[in-house]
């Protein structure tokens, strides 16, 4: 429901601006692995995969660069602040 939000309130600015699902979730999933984790693997790993999931849907010609750095920046805000909520519970 946020994500249709964010959307709604972008669509209104650019009729043609439509952020990347897939994206956002390649880098929240990246985040939430930096947050848990202290490999450098694994941590490069998932840097690597969330940037080649986000090259992916440019390279379709699915989304622009903006679409997906809109979307990359909205998720790993949303994981941290949700991350940020959960810690200050428990």
């Amino acid at each position: 429901t946020a994500w249709l939000f964010f959307s709604a309130v972008v669509k209104g600015l650019n009729s043609k601006f439509v952020p990347s699902g897939h994206a956002a979730i390649g880098f929240a999933a990246n985040t939430l692995i930096w947050l848990l984790t202290d490999n450098i693997v694994i941590l490069m790993l998932s840097l690597v995969t969330a940037i080649l999931l986000a090259e992916s849907r440019i390279a379709a010609k699915e989304h622009k660069l903006s679409e997906i750095i809109f979307s990359g920046c909205i998720a790993t805000v949303l994981v941290l602040v949700l991350y940020g909520i959960a810690m200050a519970i428990v």
